[in-house]
C-alpha cells in the first residue's frame, strides 16, 4: 500500500511522487540495520547480468575507436539555396 503526496508534493513531470508503505519502515527512533541485503544481481558484472549488451557495447567502442568519423560542413552557401530559402536576390 503506497500513499500519495498531496498537492505540490508531486516530482517532475507532473506526476504524483508516491511515499512508502509506513508499515515497511522501522520505528521511529529504532537503530538503523547494520547491513543491506542486495539482490546479487545488482552487484553483477554486466557479462553474467547481459552479455549481449556487453557485445553491443565493445563492438561500438571499437567502432569508434578504429574509425574516424567526418562531418562536412560548408561555410558559404550557394547563390541557389540562398534564393531557395528566401535569402537571396532572385535574377
Amino acid at each position: 500500500m503506497e500513499q500519495q503526496l498531496g498537492a505540490g508534493g508531486s516530482i517532475g513531470g507532473g506526476g504524483t511522487a508516491r511515499l512508502p508503505d509506513r508499515r515497511l519502515l522501522p520505528p521511529p527512533g529504532a537503530a538503523p540495520p547494520l547491513h543491506v541485503q542486495w539482490p546479487k544481481v545488482l552487484n553483477a558484472p554486466l557479462a553474467e547480468v547481459d552479455p549481449e549488451l556487453l557485445d553491443i557495447i565493445e563492438h561500438e567502442k571499437n567502432r569508434q575507436y578504429k574509425g574516424l568519423e567526418l562531418i562536412p560542413s560548408e561555410n558559404f552557401v550557394s547563390a541557389s539555396v540562398m534564393e531557395a530559402v528566401g535569402s537571396g536576390e532572385l535574377p
